[in-house]
């Protein structure tokens, strides 16, 4: 009961094995396969990670800006349909006033661990949806 409830307060509609999502700016939509990203390779290459994280801290303390790790990769259907939101006309303005995203590639989930690891509990933390300092 709570994992249907889970599913429909977050848009979710189960059709066989695998879940199809809503577009929740438009309630009357039917459901729709799940979104590709635009772009076939959205994480760069692996070496290039704390090049660009380190790139990214120095505009964020310019800019003041909050700086977003999306770890993923280019093989992960969840991890395009994340960029393509970002993305998204709605949301892309928000995200560029507000963040600097860097993409981070994790290959097959055997690579650039050490930078998730790095990160300090409080920011973990607020990944995975509990609140955090600010």
């Amino acid at each position: 009961m709570v994992e249907r409830q889970q599913r429909r307060r977050y848009g979710l509609r189960d059709h066989g094995s695998r879940p199809h999502f809503l577009d929740l700016r438009h309630p009357n939509r039917s459901a729709f396969a799940p979104a590709h990203s635009t772009e076939p390779d959205i994480y760069p290459a692996i070496d290039r990670a704390k090049a660009d994280l380190s790139a990214a801290l120095a505009a964020s303390a310019a800019s003041h800006k909050r700086v977003i790790l999306d770890f993923g990769g280019n093989w992960c259907t969840d991890c395009h349909v994340l960029d393509r939101y970002f993305h998204d006309p709605v949301n892309r303005p928000i995200l560029d006033a507000n963040f600097i995203l860097v993409h981070v590639n994790v290959g097959r989930m055997d690579e650039n661990l050490d930078i998730a690891r790095a990160l300090p509990d409080s920011v973990a933390q607020r990944s995975s949806g509990a609140r955090g300092p600010r």
